[in-house]
């Protein structure tokens, strides 16, 4: 075993080193802080020399020459004392073996190895703060060195004052908005107010002065619509005697005798040419035709018009764009409250004077087209009797009708069949679902002298039920739906669509399947074969449709 400064070494076993050293005990200790000496005395000349080269314009190579001059300043402290020093003297003249004993010693001393480790970390170290290395330039540079970290701190800080300034002036701004907005707030609730009020006394003092609101129940207006029936078919059977009467004269003549300015004509002439131009020798069902013509116009003219036939048709379409959007959603208005504001309406128009002073105009307008579209069928005697009857029998009750379904609180619709489009003498086979349906209308059967088909037993066989032809549609159906809140409309069928048929013959009915052109004949029916061949030509009416028209008014009173 043997000591080196202080500390045993036997072996592997290793004791704690004593680092209290002595200046007078010489050895590798000494050895090795003269080793160490020497190579802090060799840092500060490469630094030297590194600084003989000119400097370039760098800011980063001015931030890394700093800490190496802080270094070699901080590494003073840990210089050889004098008495080291000298002791290095002494043994320079056995320099050559100095080496080898410093190569022992750290083999031997794993203390000296953490020593000399200490020593080159001090040698190397470098500051992390370089704003302090800054401070103290190394000697022999005369660059000035520049603080960018405090420029930019100082730019960002004047960046935030500048903003913070703005939001202040924002958020002063925003409170005189808020309280601009809060005295408007104030002077809009009160003329809100003011005006409620207003409009609270306007609809008192329209409502003491408007007329009363009518009701009409179901019965009172179905009533009406029987009655506007039977006095078309009345006024056709009196006004047009002659040409009914006259075999001679068939739906040629109502042509003939067309208005030259009559395009608005058309739907209703479109009748009369459908029957021309597949049936011009039939001249048995001519007065249906007739009474078809006279109710289509008045379902198109005058039943079927928004509101009030006495408003123009710009006001018919602004008040229903009004209509349309009281049915919005966000409105959150319910149907009772629609059709009384309906109600209200047509009221106040068919009760002001600037709209019933139109009346009068109106009625004559009408009439006047009428009597154009049946001017065929007329005799040109007593023309003012003809237009006075029309109007009165006809235009007038039609009008009454239209007002009262209209302003109604329930929904009133008039409607045809859905064969309305379809040609005189279909099948009513090739009908989609025709027969199934028929249960639905009240179908005047031409074969039978114009009595009411009856399904049960007219379409008890194949053969009846694959004979029996469409030919017209006279009336439409009236139907209702009930308004109630909180609940749909339920419809309901007040009166149904009336409709003329009849059955092919034989020979006729073999014909149709091979062409839609072929005519029925229902004086050689089967179901009529005790009926005379010929329809007899008299000067009055006392046969033929005239006993038609007597069963269809009784039609009622025969079933019930």
């Amino acid at each position: 075993m043997r000591k080196i400064g202080g500390s045993c070494i036997e072996g592997q076993n290793t004791m704690e080193p004593d680092l209290d050293f002595k200046e007078e005990t010489p050895g590798p200790i000494a050895d090795l802080q003269t080793e160490g000496s020497e190579s802090q005395r060799r840092v500060p000349k490469q630094e030297e020399a590194a600084q003989s080269i000119p400097p370039v314009a760098d800011p980063n190579r001015k931030a890394q020459e700093a800490p190496r001059t802080t270094s070699k300043r901080r590494s003073k402290p840990h210089a050889p004392s004098g008495e080291a020093r000298r002791t290095q003297d002494g043994n320079s003249e056995s320099s050559s073996g100095a080496p080898q004993t410093m190569q022992a010693a750290n083999k031997a001393s794993p203390t000296a190895d953490r020593v000399q480790n200490s020593v080159d970390r001090e040698s190397h170290f470098e500051p992390k703060d370089p704003r302090r290395a800054l401070t103290n330039p190394t000697k022999g540079n005369d660059h000035t060195p520049t603080f960018h970290t405090d420029r930019h701190f100082k730019q960002q800080y004047e960046k935030l004052e500048q903003h913070c300034q703005h939001l202040e002036s924002e958020r002063k701004e925003l409170l005189r908005l808020v309280d601009s907005l809060k005295v408007n707030l104030g002077e809009s609730e009160a003329q809100r107010e003011s005006l409620q009020q207003r409009l609270e006394e306007a609809s008192n003092t329209i409502f003491r002065h408007r007329p009363p609101r009518e009701e009409y129940t179901e019965d009172e207006i179905e009533e009406d619509y029987e009655r506007l029936i039977k006095a078309i078919k009345n006024w056709v059977s009196v006004n047009c005697e002659a040409f009914l009467d006259d075999d001679l004269h068939g739906y040629g003549a109502l042509l003939r005798h067309r208005p030259q300015q009559s395009d608005h004509l058309e739907p209703y002439e479109g009748i009369i040419a459908n029957f021309h131009s597949q049936f011009s020798q039939w001249t048995e069902p001519k007065e249906h035709v007739l009474v078809a013509v006279v109710m289509r116009y008045v379902y198109e003219r005058i039943l079927t018009q928004g509101f009030s036939v006495l408003l123009t048709p710009d006001e018919r379409s602004t008040l229903a764009s009004i209509e349309k959007g009281l049915h919005d959603p966000r409105l959150e208005k319910d149907l009772p409250t629609v059709r009384a504001w309906r109600n209200d309406t047509i009221t106040a128009v068919d009760s002001h004077a600037s709209f019933t002073k139109r009346a009068t105009s109106i009625e004559r307008e009408l009439t006047s087209d009428l009597r154009n579209c049946l001017r065929g069928a007329l005799s040109g005697e007593n023309e003012n009797s003809i237009k006075w009857s029309l109007c009165k029998e006809v235009i007038v009750p039609a009008m009454g009708l239209a007002h009262k379904t209209q302003s109604a609180s329930s929904i009133w619709e008039f409607g045809y069949s859905d064969y309305l489009a379809s040609k005189p003498g279909e099948f009513g086979s090739r009908l989609p679902n025709f027969l199934p349906n028929i249960r639905h209308f009240r179908c005047i059967n031409l074969s039978k002298r114009g009595k009411l088909l009856k399904p049960d037993t007219d379409l008890t066989t194949r053969k009846e039920q694959e004979s029996l032809c469409y030919m017209l549609d006279i009336f439409p159906g009236l139907y209702c739906q009930r308004v109630a809140a909180g609940s749909s409309p339920l419809s309901s069928t007040i009166s149904q669509p009336i409709l003329l048929v009849a059955f092919a013959t034989e020979g006729g009915l073999d014909r149709t399947q091979q062409s839609h052109s072929a005519p029925l004949n229902p004086e050689t029916s089967p179901q009529n074969r005790n009926a005379s061949a010929t329809r007899p030509v008299s000067t009055g009416r006392s046969s033929g449709f005239i006993h038609s028209l007597k069963n269809y008014v009784g039609l009622k009173q025969q079933n019930s």
